[in-house]
This record gives C-alpha cells, structure tokens and sequence, in this order.
C-alpha cells in the first residue's frame, strides 16, 4: 500500500440497496465542494481483509462509497454477533500525502493510525464510525470520509409488517356466515353465503377494494363452500352429497359426474381429492386419465388442511404444492406438511403443532447471501391460524425449507393485537405494481380502512437510498386475507390486507 497509494485507481462505484435491521450510522458527515476530488481526495476502492475468524467471505462484503457526502458503508447488514473490534481494510484512492484512520477503542480513547505507513493495522468499529482523513498531494486539500461498518442488531427474520388494512367482504348479504375465497390466474373469486342464498365477488385487482363485482349464483343442489376450489381452467366445488361441480366463470355450474369426499388442493389444470371406498379413502384426480388411484395413509388429512402453495424449483422436473396441518379420517389432528409433485403425496415434517385451519401462503423475501453479500429474494412459507383443543393459534410461523420445519417468526411478523383471532382463513398473495407516489391517495385507499402498527424500532427500518437512480415502479407482493372463523364459530366478515419488509420501497437500479 506504501507504494499503491501513489498510484490512480480507476473502479467503478456502485450503491447497491440497504438491507434493514442495521446498525445505526447517525453520523453525518459534512458536504463538501467535489471538484476537489480531482486532487488526490477521491476513495476509490475499499474492503475488509479477509479473517475466517471474524467471518467466511469478510473480504467479499460490498462497501458503498458516496463521494458527495463522503460516506463509505455496507448497506447489506454482518450477521448479529460479528465482531467488528479488529478489521484491517484495504482502500485503494488517489495519490495523497496523508492518509490517518480515527476510532475510538473499548476504553474511550482517540486512536490514529497512519494507513501509509501501517496498512495492515486493525481497526476497532464497533464504537460508531471510523473518520478517514486524507490530504491531497499537493497538501492543498484535505477531505474526511466516514466508515460505518453495519452489523444486525438484534436477530431478526427479514421480515415484518410495514402496512395492514382491513376491509369488509366482496358480498351481497349484510351477515354473511361462510366463505371461501380461491385465485384462477390473476383474479379472486369469493363466494359468500347467507344460509339460503350465495353470492359471487369476482376481482382482477386486490389492491383496489372498489373493483369487486358481486352476482347471485344458483347451484344445482346445496354445496359445501369449503371446498370450493380453482385449477388454471376452472372453478370446482362439491355439494353436500359429494357431486363435483364445475364452472368456468362461477356463474353456471354442471356435474362432472364425479363424486368425492374432498377437494384436496388443484395441480395445475387437474384436481385432487379424496374419495371414499369400502376399503378406506383413495386419492383421485379429474380429470382422471392416466393417473393411478392409490390409498390415503392414515396419517394424511382429509379436511380442514390449508390452502395449497405451489412451488417450482430447479431441482424438480414438475411443479410441487404442499398443504399443511388438517384433521385425519380417525379424527386426530395433523401438523405436517405434505407435498404433491404430480405423482404421488409424500409428508415432508411434523414440527407445526397438530392444528386444523391454518392459512398458509408462499411468499418471497429477500435475504443477504453471505457467500456474495449481494440482497438476494428467496421463497418461504408463511402460516398461522390454526385450531386444536387449546384454542386458536394466533402466531405466525415461518419455513425456509419449504414446510420440512418451521419456527415463530420474529416478533414484528407476528399479526397486530388488533386482528381477531379465526382459524379457517383464506390466504391468497396478488401482485400490484407500485410507483412513488401512487401507493398512496388512490381510489383503492378510500375503501380500505388503514390500521395502525407497532412503531419499529430504528434497527429494522431501512437506511435512506444513495443510488444515483432508481426504479419507477415495481411490484409488492400483498397478503390478503379472507374471512375466517372466529374463537365463537361466527364467521368474521372482513378482508386484511397486509404486506411484509421492503417491498414497499422503491428499490434501486
């Protein structure tokens, strides 16, 4: 470095986007006039050293240099625990005369280490952040850098509520006392009933509470709302005697000439249930050609199982979908979650406590990979809501595996005091497209009625952009949640609407 630091580097600068739940970097650094840059006061490059025994990859950490505020940082958070007390760094920058890191050490005291002379000293971070002072060449111009080197302050999941609202359900009936709530392609279909009567809302955009269209719908016989169900090409629900209904639009229903016990979950344009026989219960698909029946083990849930997830993977040669937790044909309840990957059903764990009625929806994240340290999204499975002897079960859970374990989320994920606790809910995720200024004051807005959430504490929320540009519209995923039964068995006549982390920010180029 003794030598280098005569030597013009020419690397690009990127800002990349702030992870939450960082440390806080409260210090900020004046402005300065940057045509003095030219002269030998320009940051260049800078990382951390590699040491396996501070972390794996710690010479990979991406650092942000903002020459305008003279700011260096990570905006992608070390994990909770990394301890950031002896790092050396290496700073690649234009020719200068003077080049002196200043930090405080555990005791309180000023240290200054001349980085020319001594590039491989360590430097304590862990007490706010570290100023770099360099001096042009000529001795002209002088120039401070603040280094922030952030670190997760607690161990969160990546993951909270930072929006909810709640409006009533797409019906007709002044009192609904059913519904189910199922997603063909890009629209939701609700179907409501009030004992004698049903009632159809059809939406191609969630967001907007104002799009829903009702009609009456009349079916050939009383059905089982429950099971109401949706391939990519149809609508599908039993009546209470087990015939398979069938519609297109959920307007004109037909028999497929099928009878079943349940409507288990759809797999792309084929349904799968169960059927009853002398022997026990068979799993059947329709339409059924080429696909074999095979028995129902007993520990496989015939009711009260979650909605479905899909997920595709590179790993697979076919889509899988999982349902989880439900009630067995002896009566016992379930806490597994099974998965179908266009063969045959197979339990993946048992860690969820035994419960029916959980709602459960895939949902994406995006987490740090500590291997790039770059923001990258990952898929999870999101549950909550079931029901057993000891009550309703308000927690939310989270499984990173794909439902082979799951574990409480942290505490911000969990749902507002506020929201009833109900078992049996409809969990269904609808992209909007969002720009700056148009996820607020829209007509949408006025039908929803905003509620308020717990203020989060400065580690979670996200530090404020420094990208040179950024994207003007982008899509949020939103969680929306339909109905539900609440703890006195009356259906709660509301639809929450609630999105989890970042994806209400803007996110960078």
């Amino acid at each position: 470095m003794k030598e280098l630091d005569r030597i013009l580097y020419a690397l690009a600068l990127v800002c990349v986007l702030g992870l939450s739940a960082c440390s806080s970097t409260d210090d900020e650094p004046a402005q300065y006039d940057t045509s003095t840059i030219t002269d030998g006061l320009a940051v260049r490059g800078f990382t951390l050293r590699a040491d396996a025994k501070v972390l794996n990859n710690l010479d990979s950490v991406f650092f942000s240099i903002d020459l305008n505020t003279a700011r260096i940082f990570n905006a992608d958070s070390l994990p909770y625990g990394t301890d950031i007390s002896a790092l050396a760094v290496n700073i690649t920058s234009d020719a200068c005369s003077a080049l002196t890191l200043h930090y405080t050490d555990e005791n309180g005291e000023e240290k200054t280490v001349d980085y020319i002379e001594n590039d491989d000293t360590e430097i304590d971070f862990s007490h706010g952040a570290v100023r770099l002072h360099m001096v042009s060449q000529s001795g002209e111009n002088k120039r401070d850098y603040l280094i922030n080197v952030n670190v997760h302050t607690v161990v969160p999941d990546s993951l909270f509520w930072s929006d909810m609202a709640r409006t009533n359900l797409p019906t007709k009936f002044s009192r609904p006392v059913a519904q189910k709530t199922v997603a063909k392609g890009g629209t939701a279909y609700c179907l409501s009933t009030d004992g004698s009567a049903w009632c159809l809302g059809v939406n191609d955009n969630l967001f907007d509470a104002q799009n829903w269209t009702t009609k009456s719908v009349t079916f050939p016989a009383k059905v089982r709302i429950e099971t109401l169900a949706a391939t990519t090409e149809a609508l599908f629900i039993l009546t209470e005697s087990g015939s398979l209904l069938t519609s297109t639009d959920g307007s004109s229903w037909t028999s497929t000439g099928e009878s079943w016990s349940s409507i288990i979950a759809p797999y792309g344009t084929r349904l799968l249930g169960v059927k009853a026989s002398a022997s026990g219960y068979n799993h059947v698909s329709y339409p059924a050609a080429g696909v074999a029946t095979a028995a129902v083990p007993a520990d496989f849930p015939i009711s009260g199982f979650s909605g479905a997830a899909q997920l595709t993977t590179k790993w697979a040669d076919a889509p899988q979908i999982m349902i989880l937790g439900g009630k067995c044909a002896n009566g016992n309840l379930s806490g597994a979650t099974w998965a179908y990957d266009g063969t045959s059903w197979a339990k993946l764990g048992s860690s969820m406590t035994p419960a029916e009625g959980y709602a459960m929806a895939r949902y994406t994240i995006s987490e740090t990979d500590t291997v790039s340290w770059r923001l990258k999204e990952r898929e999870v499975l999101l549950a909550f809501g079931g029901k057993n002897a000891e009550g309703i079960n308000r927690n939310v859970y989270i499984s990173r595996d794909m439902g082979l374990t799951w574990k409480k989320g942290d505490v911000y994920l969990q749902l507002p005091e506020y929201m009833p606790e109900v078992y049996g809910a409809d969990l269904l995720v609808f992209g909007t497209m969002m720009s700056a200024d148009a996820a607020a004051g829209t007509k949408a807005a006025t039908a929803w009625l905003e509620t308020p959430l717990a203020k989060l504490p400065s580690v979670y929320t996200r530090p404020t952009s420094r990208a040179i540009s950024s994207i003007e519209t982008w899509e949020c995923p939103f969680l929306y949640m339909f109905g539900g039964t609440l703890d006195d068995g009356t259906l709660q006549n509301a639809v929450w609407r609630g999105v989890v982390n970042h994806f209400t920010f803007r996110p960078l180029e």
